[in-house]
């Protein structure tokens, strides 16, 4: 899986016009997918971090948020599919 540097909303725009040219242009709902799928992993990772040191409500926790960013990944995919977007 590759990840896309996507700006936070609001920011500016690359100073660096080749590097910027060099990325791609992703739709409102592209950029979405892609922060939700970041988001897994992260969270996912650091449910994994928490396993490790013991921590059995924050991993339980953080575990959760995981999975709900799956769920909000599959649901995009489907709604996206579905809509033809």
């Amino acid at each position: 899986m590759r990840f896309l540097m996507i700006a936070p909303r609001g920011s500016a725009e690359p100073k660096n016009s080749a590097v910027a040219a060099q990325l791609p242009v992703l739709s409102a709902d592209e950029a979405k997918l892609a922060r939700l799928e970041f988001l897994r992993v992260m969270l996912t990772e650091m449910k994994q971090l928490s396993d490790g040191i013991g921590e059995r409500t924050l991993s339980y926790l953080v575990g959760m948020a995981a999975l709900e960013a799956a769920e909000s990944v599959k649901v995009h995919k489907y709604r996206t599919e579905l809509h033809g977007k």
